[in-house]
């Protein structure tokens, strides 16, 4: 299916709203929603690297995926993940400067 899309869409524009990791990770342009707004644009790697709130859910669905699959998810201390999702939100809510629409057609 991926190298499917990865042909389809060489050279064509598209939106695509994927739930599977590796899929999001195949786009060019990551665009992160929270409650309706766009709050962080850049590639996979990018965001990965700059916004807990997308690893948060990047591992979220990684983990829906492994036990859909069977596959065995990595344990993490539930206190730890908990802290880390309330930072990762505390700094997203902080966060002056949102995304602006400009940016988003960049």
């Amino acid at each position: 299916m991926e190298e499917a899309l990865r042909h389809v869409l060489a050279d064509t524009t598209a939106m695509i709203v994927a739930h599977r990791p590796s899929t999001v990770a195949l786009a060019d342009r990551v665009a992160l929603l929270e409650a309706g707004r766009v709050t962080a644009v850049g590639t996979h790697s990018e965001l990965l690297k700059t916004s807990r709130h997308y690893r948060h859910v990047i591992s979220s669905l990684e983990a829906e995926e492994a036990a859909r699959t069977g596959a065995i998810p990595i344990i993490r201390d539930a206190q730890q993940v908990e802290d880390e999702v309330r930072e990762g939100l505390a700094m997203d809510a902080a966060d002056e400067d949102p995304i602006t629409e400009k940016e988003v057609q960049r």
